[in-house]
């Protein structure tokens, strides 16, 4: 069975790039991230030598084969980097010189080697970026991403909601009902079999749905207001604080930026008093959250060994400021600081754990010199989101991606603040997607070739706008 599966893949992979050759590659990035999700190793695997093969990571190889035939063919559209782009590029160059500089070969957390912790977290979704800044990016390519991205995160909020009904045979791929797969058993958790991954790109997916709804049919905005219950209900099963505070910041970003006039104060205000309401009604719950699932000793200990965890890595960033420990390297080389007594936190705690700060990882296994290239890119896609929505004249679907990115990049980085988001391709993937078009859109944005277009743009994507929201001018 497994060398029919083999021979399938292999057919398949000759015929997927002819295929993507004639499409759209940025929607084949969001059909990557989908079955990334859906369909990776614990759905099937195929050893292929010492590597071993799932469904998306076909299409991986496929994608750069489809991406330099649509070049040649000129259907993409080549930007030069911009500094930025330099520094992710850069940020990355140095974590492979880090990980070959030390031991590559010892086990990173769960197991996994530091190199597959390189590949999946950081060089994959690095493809991905590049594949969909080079395209060319119109309204309509947006919106075929958008509503693709909602369509994905409708499954996830059914599959979510179906998981804490204990209704499993609504659910699919059937590993998801499998306690020893992942983690978070008990949470809404989908075919990323873990919390906090589910929660971010399914609150992605909901932000992605409010992109959509300007120039939608009356039909169509309906559908998309019975589904936000759906997704909000999903992303409280999710039972996770991060994740709740990280999407109710998307939201207020997007409330922000979208509303216009009357509208804004109006609906940020009511929604602001509304969650105060809740969170003061609910505090003492909330901070003692208990999750009632078979992991919830393991989810408290996690908590309580937050200090610990700082304080370790304070220790070992005294000790290597610049240039860390080495990639990959902080479950190791943390353990001789476990026995320090000079504190009554309980460091032994923290031996099984995976670091859950991804901002104190990278200062610890990169230094001072990996951190600020880290924290540089976040802000400079920030920046440019930013700049995109403030461009009086980009037209409407540039500035609402601008401001959509804001909304991702704030549950991305709510996200890093409590837990380390770069051990699969699920993690980073969706985040290096927006990115990329972002930056893309950037590129077309300042260069001058492009200034016309904008204007050109502006007078078909006028219909594509919020209520009074572009009719005020900004100041």
């Amino acid at each position: 069975m497994s060398f029919i599966a083999l021979i399938a893949a292999i057919v398949a992979l000759a015929w997927t790039p002819i295929l993507l050759a004639r499409s759209s590659l940025a929607v084949a990035g969001v059909v990557f991230v989908v079955l990334a999700n859906c369909f990776g190793l614990e759905f099937m695997s195929i050893d292929v030598g010492p590597i071993n093969m799932s469904i998306e990571r076909f299409l991986l190889l496929a994608l750069p084969i489809a991406y330099v035939v649509q070049r040649r063919a000129g259907k993409l559209d080549p930007k030069p980097f911009e500094r930025a782009d330099w520094a992710l590029v850069g940020l990355i160059g140095f974590m492979i010189v880090s990980t070959f500089s030390h031991d590559w070969q010892s086990a990173s957390a769960f197991g996994a080697p530091v190199i597959q912790h390189l590949i999946n977290g950081y060089l994959i979704p690095l493809v991905l970026f590049w594949i969909v800044r080079q395209t060319k990016i119109t309204a309509r390519e947006l919106r075929n991403v958008y509503a693709g991205l909602v369509a994905f995160g409708v499954y996830l909020a059914l599959t979510g909601i179906a998981e804490s009904l204990g209704a499993w045979s609504f659910v699919f791929p059937k590993y998801i009902a499998n306690a020893e797969i992942g983690l978070h058993f008990g949470r809404a958790r989908g075919p990323m079999v873990h919390a906090v991954t589910y929660g971010m790109a399914l609150a992605t997916c909901m932000f992605c749905g409010w992109m959509l709804w300007p120039g939608s049919s009356r039909r169509t905005q309906l559908a998309l207001l019975a589904l936000l219950p759906l997704a909000l209900a999903a992303i409280y099963f999710s039972k996770t604080r991060s994740v709740w505070l990280g999407a109710a910041l998307g939201t207020g970003i997007l409330m922000l930026t979208q509303f216009r006039g009357a509208w804004r104060p109006l609906l940020f205000g009511g929604a602001v008093g509304i969650g105060l309401l809740v969170t003061v009604v609910n505090f003492e719950r909330i901070v003692a959250f208990d999750r009632k699932d078979n992991t919830a000793a393991q989810t408290r200990e996690s908590a309580e060994s937050r200090q610990s965890f700082l304080y370790v890595s304070w220790q070992m960033f005294k000790d290597k400021p610049l240039f860390g420990f080495g990639f990959g390297q902080f479950p190791t080389q943390k353990l001789p600081y476990l026995s320090d007594r000079d504190t009554d936190l309980q460091l032994e705690a923290i031996r099984p754990w995976s670091h859950h700060n991804t901002y104190l990882s990278v200062l610890t296994e990169l230094g001072l010199v990996g951190l600020a290239l880290f924290v540089g890119i976040l802000a400079a896609w920030a920046v440019r989101g930013w700049q995109l929505w403030r461009d009086p004249e980009a037209p409407a679907w540039v500035q609402n991606h601008g401001a959509l990115m804001l909304a991702v990049l704030a549950m991305y980085a709510m996200q890093c603040l409590f837990h380390e988001m770069s051990f699969t391709a699920r993690d980073n993937s969706l985040v290096f997607l927006m990115a990329g078009l972002t930056s893309g859109l950037h590129a077309m944005a300042t260069r001058p070739a492009e200034q016309s277009a904008w204007q050109t743009a502006r007078s078909w994507s006028l219909s594509w706008h919020w209520p009074s929201v572009r009719n005020a001018a900004r100041g």
